[in-house]
C-alpha cells in the first residue's frame, strides 16, 4: 500500500501536485463511473479521454498497469484540478 509511496517522498520529496478540488473529485467520479458500465468498450473510452487531456496526463497513463481504475481516476482527478486552474490562471 503506501509504503512505497512514503519511501519516494523520501527519496524524492514531497509530490508538488495540489490536492483536486471537490469538483474535480465528482466530475473524476462520474465520469469514471460512466466508463465502467459500459463493460465493453469502457477503458479503451476512459484512456483515450484520459490521453486526449494533454501529453502529461498520457504519460501518467503510461505507468499504470493493467486496468487500474482508481489510479485511472486520480490522474483524471488531477487533470481536472490542473485544467481548471489553469483556466483560471491560477495554475503554478
Amino acid at each position: 500500500g503506501g509504503t512505497m509511496m512514503y519511501l519516494q517522498w523520501l527519496v524524492h520529496g514531497r509530490p508538488d501536485v495540489a490536492r483536486p478540488s471537490e469538483e474535480a473529485l465528482q466530475k473524476a467520479k462520474e465520469d469514471i463511473d460512466k466508463f465502467q458500465s459500459n463493460e465493453e468498450t469502457g477503458w479503451e473510452e476512459a484512456v483515450k479521454h484520459v490521453c486526449s487531456l494533454g501529453p502529461t496526463f498520457e504519460s501518467r497513463f503510461k505507468k499504470l498497469c493493467g486496468k487500474d481504475w482508481y489510479r485511472l481516476r486520480r490522474i483524471l482527478e488531477v487533470a481536472y484540478t490542473v485544467l481548471a486552474q489553469d483556466s483560471q490562471g491560477t495554475g503554478n
